[in-house]
């Protein structure tokens, strides 16, 4: 029986030291008991040393580079207002900034034509392509777009003739005739060979373009009888397509009549009531002094 005892005895207490390692040591743990009336916190500490320094960073993008191109966009912005400002009232410096190329030549020659040019298939000094502004006389053209017809160079048959019947010539007197012009232009007869009203020369923008206003000049000068022509009126029409095209006109509904040069080189400037928007833009004399001849430049603003 004694021995029956002992080894439940130490059954029972292999039980229970089992049980006790069982146990999770935060239950086990000591715990103070809370104090219901805490006293007050004590002193704050001295600092702590100062700590590692940390590893350097990845270097950043600054953004004062995109301030300072915000600012010259800023200042050429308000450059380009001043510079608007100053010629907003004078047609003739609005030629810098505002032609659609008759000047600088991005108006190609083949875009230039007309109804009817003076000696058409007898030489070509005298071509729609010469029509651009501030052009000059040289050896192969005459510096300006000089209008004509049929009508008009079969008159030098009649010229000719007049000469020829006058004097005792077999062949073309070319002094008497030199001398014939001379008198007429002395004696101020203008417009000796009529030239139609109604013929045009045109401009091909390539693409409907806003177009505000045009600048002209006369035939540029080099010559004792030949150098004072000009168009004196003319009309502007424009066309999306070469088919359809309308005229600029009052505000009587009738065609507005524009007035051009009084001399052969002054630049007159008429701005268009309001802005027109073509493709193809053509300017019809109407009058003119001595002969239709004409330098020209189309605005855009």
């Amino acid at each position: 029986m004694n021995i029956i005892w002992l080894f439940l005895t130490f059954c029972y207490l292999l039980h229970n030291i089992r049980e006790i390692k069982s146990q999770q040591p935060e239950e086990i743990c000591f715990r103070p008991p809370t104090n219901p009336n805490p006293g007050r916190p004590g002193k704050r500490g001295p600092p702590g040393g100062k700590g590692v320094k940390g590893d350097v960073g990845p270097t950043g993008q600054c953004v004062c580079d995109g301030m300072s191109q915000l600012r010259q966009e800023i200042q050429q912005l308000n450059h380009e207002i001043q510079s608007l400002k100053q010629f907003q009232h004078s047609h003739t410096d609005k030629l810098p900034h505002c032609s659609v190329g008759m000047k600088d030549r991005r108006v190609r020659d083949e875009d230039i034509t007309a109804s009817a040019t003076y000696d058409s298939g007898i030489n070509t000094y005298y071509l729609p392509q010469y029509a651009r502004l501030d052009n000059v006389l040289t050896g192969a053209h005459v510096g300006a777009w000089v209008s004509g017809n049929r009508e008009y160079n079969e008159l030098w048959l009649y010229v000719y003739l007049y000469v020829c019947l006058n004097t005792t010539c077999t062949s073309f007197n070319f002094k008497r005739f030199g001398r014939f012009l001379q008198v007429t232009a002395h004696n101020n007869i203008n417009n000796i060979f009529v030239v139609s009203a109604g013929n045009w020369i045109q401009v091909d923008l390539k693409s409907p373009t806003l177009i505000t206003g045009v600048v002209t000049q006369g035939r540029p000068g080099g010559h004792i009888v030949w150098d004072q022509q000009w168009v004196t009126s003319y009309k502007i029409a424009y066309g999306i397509n070469q088919t359809s095209f309308q005229t600029i006109q009052n505000s009587d509904g009738n065609d507005l009549i524009f007035q051009g040069n009084t001399d052969k080189n002054t630049k007159v400037t008429n701005m268009f009531p309001a802005p027109i928007i073509g493709r193809y833009v053509r300017l019809i004399h109407i009058t003119y002094n001595r002969y239709a001849a004409i330098r020209l430049e189309y605005l855009t603003c």
